[in-house]
C-alpha cells in the first residue's frame, strides 16, 4: 500500500523506525521537510514518554510534520493534545483502519509538499527567494517609494522590492 501511495502522490517516502528517543529526536532535528511520525506512548527503558518526548521537542523546534499517536493508553489523550496530534489511535489497529490512517496522513503531506510559493527578490541579494504562502503570517509595506516589503513567515522575515505595476 505504502508503493502504491508513494508512486500516485509523488512523495518519496522513508521509513524509519528508533527504539530510543535521542535517536529520534536528532532525527527530528535533522529533517528538513514534511514527515509522518506514528509514535507510541510507552517507550521501553525510557525515562520520558512519546507525549513528553515531542513536548520537549517542541519547545526548541518547529514541527514540520504530522503527529499520530498509537497506543494503548486512553487516558493520555487530553496530555496530548497540546502536541496537536493528527489523531490519537487505541490499540489494537485493524488493516482498514491503518489502511485508513496512512491514506489520509500521505494525503496531509501531499498537500503540504504542493503548496503555492512566491518567488520575490531579496533587498539584500539579487537571488530569488520563494516563501511558502501558507506560511506567511503577515505582510507590512516598509517604505513606498523603495517599494520595500516586509514578509513575516512562521520561520523568517524577509525584506524584498515590490512589483513593479504598470
Amino acid at each position: 500500500m505504502l508503493i502504491t501511495l508513494d508512486v500516485q502522490y509523488n512523495l518519496n517516502l522513508k521509513i524509519f523506525s528508533y527504539s530510543n528517543t535521542e535517536t529520534l529526536i536528532n532525527k527530528l532535528t535533522s529533517l528538513n521537510e514534511e514527515f509522518i511520525l506514528f509514535l507510541d506512548i510507552e517507550f521501553e527503558n525510557e525515562s520520558k514518554n512519546g507525549i513528553q518526548v515531542i513536548n520537549n521537542f517542541i519547545d526548541g523546534s518547529k514541527m514540520c510534520g504530522d503527529l499520530y499517536y498509537l497506543t494503548n493508553y486512553p487516558n493520555f489523550v487530553f496530555d496530548s493534545f497540546n502536541t496537536h496530534p493528527e489523531n490519537y489511535i487505541l490499540k489494537p489497529l485493524t488493516i482498514d483502519n491503518l489502511c485508513r490512517i496512512l491514506l489520509k496522513a500521505v494525503r496531509n503531506i501531499s498537500e503540504k509538499k504542493n503548496k503555492k510559493f512566491i518567488e520575490c527578490r531579496s533587498v539584500n541579494s539579487i537571488d530569488s527567494i520563494n516563501i511558502q504562502i501558507n506560511k506567511i503570517v503577515y505582510i507590512e509595506l516598509i517604505s513606498s517609494p523603495k517599494r520595500i516589503i516586509k514578509i513575516v513567515t512562521s520561520k523568517n522575515l524577509f525584506l524584498i522590492h515590490g512589483l513593479d505595476v504598470v
